[in-house]
């Protein structure tokens, strides 16, 4: 009776452990997904368009909130929905580099979400090469008469 009642107590346990694995895969709540890995502007002249785009997906089974968007410095800026993103739907961010700043750079924006692991970071990198110097305008000459 003992070795029947340590099986029983045995298949007990693990059909508890399979049933608690099946609830828990079910319960993820909110999950993000982004479309890139990184924004990459590569080279772009001084003043040139300023914005990236990037879409994130919930493939959650609830909700996903952003409950704020930062950037590594004020010269980078994030912006994004303030809707809850329902699960399945994505939703389009926005990322503003201020492209009068000269040179090489390498900035971070992180979102902080109402998931299990709240922050998701990117990285946005690019080089702004510089205006050549002295007028550009065209100037029409003539020969005098």
């Amino acid at each position: 009776n003992t070795k029947k009642m340590n099986k029983i107590i045995i298949g007990f346990f693990a059909l508890s452990i399979s049933v608690i694995g099946v609830f828990a895969q079910h319960d993820i709540g909110p999950r993000l997904v982004m479309d890139v890995d990184y924004i990459d502007y590569g080279k772009v002249r001084q003043g040139s368009n300023p914005y990236r785009t990037f879409t994130i997906k919930n493939i959650g089974v609830q909700p996903l909130l952003i409950k704020s968007i930062r950037s590594s410095c004020g010269c980078l800026v994030g912006t994004g929905p303030t809707e809850p993103i329902l699960p399945g739907m994505s939703a389009e961010f926005k990322v503003r580099y201020d492209t009068q700043r000269v040179g090489p750079f390498t900035k971070v924006i992180t979102l902080t979400t109402n998931e299990k692991i709240e922050l998701h970071t990117l990285d946005v990198k690019g080089n702004v090469i510089p205006l050549p110097s002295g007028n550009t305008t065209p100037v029409l000459i003539r020969p005098n008469n």
